[in-house]
C-alpha cells in the first residue's frame, strides 16, 4: 500500500480550502474528530439525576493532563445554566506559580439528560468528552474519563476518601484499562 505525505492531502485535490483559517480549521477538526467519543468498554451511566450531580465536589486523584498539570487541591463546582448547560469551575493550587487558577467550562448534554456522555466545552477550539460512567446512587463518588483512557478523574463530596474506599474505585478504573497506578 502506497502512503500519502498528509501534507498532499491539502494539495492534491482531495481537500481545497479558500484561506489560510480555513485550512486552519479544518485540521484543527480533523484533530479533534475523535473528541466526541466514549472509550472503549466504557458504559455511561443511565441513571443521572442532573440536579443530584450539581454542586461542590473534590478530585480525589486524576490521570494527569495539560489543563490540570500541576494543580493541587482540585475543587470542581458545578452550576445549571439558564440554557440548560452546565456551567463548571474547576479551582486548584498552581505549584508551579505559587498561586489559585481557575479553568471554566461548560458541559452539554448530546441529547438525554441521563446518560452521562456531555460535551466539555472549554472554548470554539478546546472541547472534548465528559463521560460519568460510575456514579455512586447517594452521588457521593463519581468516576469520569474523556474520550480515551488517558484521562480519568475520581470525584467525591468530600475532600478525601478512605483508604479502603479509595481502593474500591482504583479498582473499578484497572478493570475498566485505566492506568490507576498513575493517579
Amino acid at each position: 500500500m502506497k502512503s500519502i505525505p498528509f501534507s498532499s492531502l491539502f494539495t492534491s485535490g482531495l481537500c481545497y480550502f479558500k484561506s489560510p483559517i480555513s485550512y486552519m480549521l479544518s485540521f484543527m477538526l480533523l484533530l479533534q474528530g475523535g473528541a466526541w467519543k466514549v472509550p472503549e468498554g466504557i458504559q455511561p451511566v443511565d441513571h443521572l439525576n442532573v440536579s443530584q450531580y450539581l454542586g461542590k465536589w473534590y478530585e480525589i486523584a486524576r490521570l494527569d493532563n495539560f489543563m490540570e498539570r500541576g494543580l493541587a487541591d482540585v475543587v470542581e463546582s458545578y452550576s445549571l445554566r439558564k440554557d440548560g448547560d452546565i456551567h463548571v469551575e474547576t479551582r486548584g493550587w498552581d505549584t508551579k506559580r505559587n498561586k489559585e487558577k481557575v479553568i471554566v467550562s461548560k458541559l452539554r448534554f448530546f441529547s438525554n439528560q441521563r446518560t452521562g456522555h456531555l460535551k466539555a466545552i472549554f472554548n470554539p477550539f478546546i472541547y472534548g468528552s465528559y463521560v460519568l460512567f460510575h456514579l455512586e446512587p447517594d452521588c457521593s463518588v463519581a468516576l469520569v474519563c474523556s474520550y480515551s483512557k488517558d484521562y480519568l478523574w475520581i470525584l467525591a463530596r468530600k475532600p478525601v476518601l478512605e483508604k479502603e474506599e479509595l481502593d474500591t474505585y482504583l479498582i473499578i478504573a484497572r478493570e475498566k484499562g485505566f492506568a490507576e497506578k498513575k493517579l
